[in-house]
Formats: C-alpha cells, structure tokens, sequence
C-alpha cells in the first residue's frame, strides 16, 4: 500500500536525521506525500540516499499507485530511485518523469535461477530434491 510505504520512507529519513517522524499523526495521502519530500530532501543534504522498491506494479490497484501521483515530482540530486516492476502502467509513468532511464533486466539462466533457489534454501538449512529444483527452474 502507498501510504505505509510513505510512512516507513518518512520514518527511515527521519530516523537518519535524528527527529521523531513526523508521519505518526498524518492521515491525508497529501501531506504524507508533502512531508517524504521535505524529509528527502533534508536527509539528501548530507548524504547520499537510495529508495528502492520491488515489484512496483504490485502495489494496490489505485490511480495512485499506478500513475505514481504519490512520489515526489522532483529528486533531490543526491537521491536515487531504483525500482523493479514488470512492464505496464506503472513503469510507464515512471519513463515519463525527467531523469528516469529505464532498463529491461534480462531473463535468468537456467543456472542461475538454480543457485539463486539453492542459495535460499541453504539460508534457511533446507534442501530441495533435484527433481523439484528442475520444476522450478
């Protein structure tokens, strides 16, 4: 959902600035939409700051969420945005922004997408029998 990913943004920046966030409180989409931008651009001042989003297209299926209304207009020069979201509408709002390069990330190997699920169970000191790691990969 757009606004608790408003309000955990808010909080980390505000976190990273010292400050109470400012979000507890807040309720309208507009102000929290107001308060992210000043508090990135406050923390940006200072340092370097990297958003970053997975699977953007999976958001809620608002007008918001899909035309990207709720992220700032403009980024501070010392802030980045990177996002991952299947091709739709809302990779396409985000082309459409001043700045915004967008790239098609190709498809992974067989190999790959074997280590990757391999890996993952190793985390979690699990195993998976040969012929379901072929089904998945």
């Amino acid at each position: 959902q757009v606004d608790t990913l408003l309000r955990r943004w808010i909080g980390e920046l505000a976190s990273a600035l010292g400050m109470a966030d400012p979000s507890e409180g807040l309720t309208a989409r507009g102000e929290l939409e107001k308060t992210l931008a000043e508090t990135l651009s406050r923390v940006a001042v200072g340092r370097r700051v990297v958003c970053l989003i997975d699977a953007l297209n999976q958001f809620e299926r608002t007008p918001a969420a899909r035309h990207l209304t709720w992220l700032p207009e403009l980024w501070p020069p010392n802030a980045r945005l990177i996002v991952t979201a299947v091709a739709g509408s809302e990779s396409e709002a985000l082309g459409k922004r001043a700045g915004v390069e967008l790239v098609a990330l190709p498809l992974l190997s067989e190999a790959e997408a074997g280590q990757i699920a391999q890996t993952v169970c190793r985390r979690y000191r699990k195993t998976l029998h040969p012929e379901v790691l072929g089904l998945l990969v």
